[in-house]
């Protein structure tokens, strides 16, 4: 920004409020004080080329910090992806081990249902042994004792 002191000057001059000493003093003063305080052209362009030049460094980190999220965000769809086919191979698993105990539950069953069967059916016969050799017993013991009875001469 350019300020001409010398509008400032005549001015003050011309209000006649102030003599001509005041004015230059109130005109000198206004001047260093917009020379110190009042960023220069040249300040400004350099501070504008620092500015332009850190937005573009920044843009630039913006860019690779997209292509790494990018990266990133890759790398978890592949590793989701691979997650869920090991989830289903583990469920395929799971299935396959469900129906092999089924499987083996009912052989089971079946195997203790022969086993029943085998076991009513030995029973079954061991009975009727049993009541033969009880039978033969008491033929026996009755043939004995009509033995004894003719022996003794009561029969």
């Amino acid at each position: 920004m350019v300020v001409d002191t010398l509008k400032i000057y005549d001015r003050l001059r011309q209000e006649g409020a102030l003599d001509e000493k005041a004015v230059r003093a109130v005109t000198s003063v206004f001047h260093e004080v917009l020379e110190s305080e009042l960023v220069r052209k040249g300040e400004l362009t350099a501070a504008s080329e620092k500015t332009q030049l850190e937005i573009e460094n920044v843009r630039l980190q913006i860019k690779k910090v997209r292509a790494e999220v990018e990266k990133v965000r890759a790398d978890l769809t592949k590793e989701i992806g691979n997650i869920h086919r090991e989830i289903e191979t583990i469920r395929l698993e799971m299935e396959n081990i469900r129906a092999e105990v089924e499987k083996l539950r009912a052989d089971t069953n079946k195997e203790i249902e022969m086993l029943k069967l085998q076991v009513k059916s030995e029973l079954d016969r061991n009975k009727t042994e049993i009541l033969k050799w009880l039978i033969g017993l008491l033929i026996a013991q009755t043939s004995l004792l009509i033995g004894i009875l003719r022996f003794a001469g009561k029969i």
